[in-house]
């Protein structure tokens, strides 16, 4: 009772955060044809993104059938890998922004400073390198780390294609 309990919550709290997520990027997108004809840029008479809720619903009970896919011993791994995969990259970027930050003339030593900044980032970028790494080693999450490096490289083209004009 207690773990189908939190699971539940875990959802509700995911649907309402990834809902108001895809409302916002939808609001943030004004040219994207597919936000629009979903209306996901819209509230409900109550305030509520219910169409962006509804869209993230339905994303996660396709995700439920990707047991039920050819190959796919581990459902659990294979999106925990990709995620991961996603989100390491992500904390790169933002010690590699850190660092062109901190050498900056834009600079602020205003509130907390990561001490010994210089060592510490590329330390720091080593380990979550080295657990992407370990990412291709285990059968159960090749094929995510190989999803996950798919989406950096294209996300990674996109952005310069879209971003350099």
């Amino acid at each position: 009772f207690v773990v189908l309990t939190a699971a539940a919550s875990s959802l509700n709290s995911t649907l309402y955060s990834t809902g108001r997520h895809l409302f916002q990027i939808a609001k943030e997108t004004p040219n994207s044809k597919v936000m629009k004809a979903l209306k996901l840029d819209t509230l409900s008479r109550n305030g509520i993104p219910s169409r962006a809720i509804i869209v993230s619903a339905i994303v996660v009970c396709v995700s439920a059938f990707i047991n039920v896919l050819p190959g796919v011993s581990d459902a659990f791994a294979l999106i925990t890998a990709s995620s991961s995969g996603v989100y390491i990259a992500i904390y790169i970027l933002i010690m590699v922004a850190h660092l062109k930050y901190r050498k900056s003339p834009d600079f602020m030593a205003d509130g907390y400073l990561m001490p010994h900044y210089r060592f510490l980032n590329p330390l720091t970028m080593l380990f979550f390198a080295f657990v992407f790494v370990t990412l291709f080693l285990q059968e159960s999450t090749f094929v995510g780390a190989i999803g996950s490096a798919i989406w950096i490289i294209g996300f990674g083209i996109y952005s310069q294609w879209k971003f350099r004009k």
